[in-house]
């Protein structure tokens, strides 16, 4: 019979028999073999993890009642780093379904904002996104959170608004202070449409920085006569484009349309499809 001696030491033997390889393996491979590491990923600067696409852009027909409602074509563009507005007459004539010509203002009257929407689709040959309708009020108060806009000479020129200038010809008007203006003189209808789309450029101008914020506002706010065909989820997508314009300044231009006035309406120039194109595609 082996001695507790003997078998605690060819006990102790074989296990370092076992382990003294694996001990020599992991310091060679430590000590001799050099290592290969992957060093972590310097931060760069400059390089945006999030960047606009061809599909950041939006057409939006934009309805706002009043007494009588005004028409306008918009047009977010972070691809393009671009916003273009034209306020529309109410007598354009569009092509309707059945190949006849309909009013901008019959139309709408006849079947609704996303009824004319379509119509302006087809004539123009561009695609509208969606539509807002609106009221004169929801516009006040939102331009109110923008805050007063500088008119230029050549602006309170065209809204005969000579009285509230300033030394240099200039004038700071709010949005409430202009609507009460036009209320008390109403614009000529000649220039009105490019009025007014000069007026909302100069806003949307001076509340580039925050305009996702005041859109989604705008779009869940739920006041009387409001309605669009934007879904819930289509305003984070919304929020995400206008966010870009934060980050840089959109090029903002306003144009109407050409055409002539007719007996039956407002006919647009046969150059109306390429500046559609242009301003809207």
């Amino acid at each position: 019979m082996k001695s507790p001696t003997k078998v605690f030491w060819l006990s102790f033997l074989s296990s370092m028999a076992i382990l003294l390889p694996l001990y020599a393996t992991v310091y060679f491979s430590e000590t001799i073999i050099p290592r290969h590491s992957v060093g972590v990923a310097e931060p760069q600067s400059g390089i945006s993890i999030d960047a606009p696409s061809l599909n950041d852009s939006r057409n939006i027909f934009v309805v706002i009642e009043d007494k009588s409602p005004r028409f306008m074509l918009l047009r977010f563009d972070a691809w393009q780093e671009r916003i273009a507005i034209s306020f529309l007459r109410d007598d354009m004539l569009l092509l309707g379904d059945d190949g006849s010509l309909v009013s901008l203002q019959s139309g709408f009257e006849y079947a609704g904002p996303g009824y004319v929407a379509g119509l302006l689709s087809g004539t123009l040959s561009i695609d509208i996104d969606d539509y807002i309708k609106l009221s004169t009020e929801s516009v006040i108060e939102l331009g109110e959170e923008i805050g007063p806009i500088k008119f230029s000479k050549e602006l309170i020129a065209k809204a005969g608004a000579g009285t509230l200038t300033a030394a240099d010809g200039t004038a700071a008007m709010s949005a409430s202070t202009l609507a009460t203006f036009l209320t008390l003189f109403p614009i000529e209808k000649d220039v009105s449409d490019e009025f007014y789309g000069e007026v909302y450029s100069l806003f949307m101008q001076a509340s580039i920085d925050r305009l996702g914020t005041l859109f989604s506002e705008l779009l869940t706010a739920n006041t009387a006569g409001f309605s669009t065909d934007i879904t819930a989820t289509e305003i984070y997508d919304y929020q995400r484009l206008l966010g870009f314009f934060a980050e840089k300044n959109p090029k903002i231009e306003y144009m109407v349309f050409d055409g002539v006035v007719e007996d039956t309406g407002f006919a647009l120039g046969e150059n109306s499809v390429s500046t559609a194109e242009r301003y809207f595609s």
